[in-house]
Order: structure tokens, then sequence, then C-alpha cells
């Protein structure tokens, strides 16, 4: 009965996104603008909210800009923010998804993000994941 329902959920996430069109370029300039400016700011809050926000605005450059954020920030929660805000990319499945696996390989010892980067890869419908998460499903010394 478990392996039914195991196979049942899995099945259900297994349907994909449907890939969204992406935003105007002079929309996602203005949004990108609006970011800049708010993550500069000092306070962690008001940074992760500028991360946030560009959840919905599906453009490659945004994409890039989030990726950047992603593998590069010093601050675990603004990584963690920007791993959500990743979901948002539909336009690109596959690319954002790519760079969530380079995020959960980067942060394994941050299970916070890496929960985060698997939510988002749902979002999007992104099961590239699959193949390393059965290999440590199988490995006892695996978290």
């Amino acid at each position: 009965m478990r392996t039914a329902t195991l196979c049942l959920l899995l099945g259900l996430l297994a349907i994909p996104a449907i890939a969204a069109d992406p935003v105007g370029d002079d929309e996602a300039k203005q949004a990108l603008a609006e970011f800049e400016l708010a993550f500069r700011s000092k306070d962690i809050e008001e940074r992760q909210n500028a991360v946030y926000n560009l959840h919905e605005v599906p453009h490659d450059k945004v994409l890039a800009r989030l990726e950047r954020v992603l593998l590069r920030d010093r601050s675990v929660e603004v990584r963690n923010v920007a791993a959500l805000a990743m979901g948002g990319q539909v336009h690109n499945p596959d690319k954002a998804g790519t760079i969530l696996l380079k995020s959960f390989d980067k942060e394994k010892k941050n299970p916070v993000v890496v929960a985060s980067a698997l939510d988002a890869m749902k979002e999007l419908g992104f099961l590239g994941y699959w193949p390393k998460f059965q290999k440590a499903l199988k490995d006892e010394r695996s978290d």
C-alpha cells in the first residue's frame, strides 16, 4: 500500500509546469532596477523582500541575477529566499532547475536552503533532482 501511495505522489510531482511566457524587456528592466535599489540596504529583511519580489518576473535577465544571488551571496537568509524566488522562473524551468541543482550541491549542509530549492523545483515541475535523491536515499549515511 505504501509503495502505491509513493508511486502516486511521485506521479503527481512528475506533471511538468507549463512554461509561461517571459515578461517584456522593459518590465524586467524596471523590476531589476527596483531590486538593485532595495538590495543595497543593510537590513536583511529589505534584501530578502527585494529578492522575493523577483519571483513574479519571469525573464532571462532576472534568472541570471537570481543565480548570482543564490550562488554567491554571503547571507544564508538571502540565499534561501533566492532559492524560493527561482521557482517563479517558469519561462525556463530547465535552466532554473539546473541552477537550483547547483545550489543544492553547494548547500548540502544547509537544510533550509536545500528545502527551499526543492520547493522551487516542485513549483517549476523540474525533476532533474531525482537521480541525486535516489542515490542519497540508498546511502545509509545520508541525512
